[in-house]
């Protein structure tokens, strides 16, 4: 029992002189010792590297930079199951500055498709959004194909039917220049009133015509072509029968304006225009600019397309409008009520558009009989100074707005009448003088477009 008292005894002092020895080591340095404190886990990804990586549809590679405070693991996700088309490495590390490369096979489809990477640093975890677009040639529509733009939410519906002549196979993808250019054309016709107030009353369709070249004159598929001055003519039977393949037109194109696009940015324009109702504007992408184009198409495929409306130029003719065309003229207009902004009269209460003459809400219009319209100085009047059928800019001046309109709700089938017409004309009359100022025209050089044709 001793001997094991004394044992105890030996282990106390032991101890005790182990411990006066550490607190004298401690009181000498200053300092106690710290435990070592566990890393948090974190990932740093530097402000100069993207999370979101954009890649084409031929696929690549790329790299993304970050900073782990511990071992890190990746996990890829995709809407699809297999999602072999996104691959990863390294896909685990260690602490301290690391790198994955990203890797994408080609996209043979014809939609866009995302992934996610996520890179896992214990409980922490930070996302890196991978897309690829589409392949273009996957969505390149085929000579016939017909495209629907916008449906009709008024009345029976009024087909607006658009094609293009010189453009290639390779322009018809998704996003491609045919796209793009069947839009502007859709944007320009409603930009202009009353067109744009009256837009829910058509049908819109886009019909893909490819040419084997891109040229002009050049053989293309609706062999339009340019015949001097602002002249164009093109294959009027062909482009009716492309409209045709339109479901809903059936075999006719009775009342369709139709849009021919060309592929050019020359200067010109020229509408055929049939008793039956329906037209055909050919209208290049002038100057290859968004308003010069938007300018053809308000001149030529509204007014004289749609609205049936006379040129009002002054100057294309020496001299004073010949009795025969004259007669011609007064003929048509009388058979299908055509040209409702052209006259043969200077009395101004007996013009067809005297009823505005007199309407004192229209006295910022500055309407009249201006002598000079068809292309000759005198013989013939029209309804303003200035106006999209006689510089392609200002407007539609109130007899053709009321001709357009006049024809929509016809089409439409509702009724028409002055006074539901002069309602809905208040937005322009407010806007009158504005219009009339908006458009800058050189006057001495300005160039008229070709004289519309009639096609029996």
């Amino acid at each position: 029992m001793v001997g094991k008292m004394k044992k105890i005894s030996f282990l106390f002092v032991f101890l005790y002189f182990i411990t006066l020895l550490f607190v004298v080591a401690c009181s000498e340095t200053g300092e106690l010792p710290v435990a070592p404190v566990p890393e948090i886990p974190s990932i740093t990804i530097p402000s100069t590297e993207n999370t979101r990586l954009v890649f084409t549809s031929d696929g690549g590679e790329d790299t993304l930079a970050f900073i782990a405070t511990t071992g890190w693991s990746v996990a890829i996700k995709t809407a699809d199951l297999a999602g072999d088309w996104l691959a990863v490495s390294p896909l685990t590390g260690n602490k301290g500055d690391n790198e994955l490369i990203i890797t994408l096979a080609s996209n043979p489809s014809a939609e866009d498709r995302e992934g996610e990477v996520i890179i896992q640093c214990g409980e922490v975890a930070d996302t890196v959004i991978v897309r690829q677009n589409f392949n273009y040639l996957a969505t390149l529509s085929k000579d016939g194909d017909v495209r629907t733009w916008q449906e009709h939410t008024k009345g029976w519906g009024i087909n607006l039917v658009m094609m293009g002549d010189g453009f290639v196979e390779m322009d018809m993808g998704r996003g491609g220049k045919y796209e793009v250019m069947m839009q502007k054309a859709m944007d320009s016709y409603f930009s202009v009133e009353p067109m744009h107030s009256l837009r829910e009353y058509f049908d819109v369709y886009s019909v893909t015509v490819v040419s084997v070249s891109d040229s002009i004159g050049g053989g293309t598929a609706l062999g339009t072509t340019f015949t001097g001055g602002t002249s164009i003519k093109g294959d009027n039977e062909k482009c009716k029968q492309y409209a045709t393949k339109v479901p809903l037109l059936g075999n006719s194109v009775r009342n369709t304006p139709m849009i021919v696009v060309m592929n050019s940015p020359r200067y010109a324009g020229t509408t055929y225009m049939h008793s039956l109702g329906y037209s055909i504007a050919f209208c290049p992408y002038v100057d290859n600019d968004d308003e010069r184009f938007a300018q053809i198409i308000h001149h030529e495929a509204v007014g004289h397309g749609f609205g049936y409306l006379g040129d009002e130029y002054d100057d294309v003719y020496d001299g004073e409008i010949p009795s025969n065309v004259m007669a011609e003229l007064k003929e048509i207009a009388d058979r299908y009520g055509w040209y409702s902004n052209i006259d043969f009269t200077p009395d101004i209460t007996k013009v067809k558009w005297n009823y505005f003459i007199s309407d004192k809400r229209y006295v910022n219009e500055r309407l009249g009989a201006w002598e000079g319209a068809y292309g000759y100085r005198s013989g013939v009047w029209r309804p303003t100074n200035i106006s999209i059928m006689l510089y392609n800019v200002g407007g539609f001046n109130a007899p053709c707005r009321e001709a357009i309109y006049r024809r929509v709700m016809k089409l439409a089938g509702e009724s028409y009448s002055r006074d539901k017409f002069l309602e809905y004309d208040a937005v322009n009359r407010k806007s009158a003088l504005k219009r009339m100022n908006a458009g800058s025209v050189d006057r001495n050089h300005f160039i008229p477009l070709a004289s519309p044709v009639i096609i029996d």
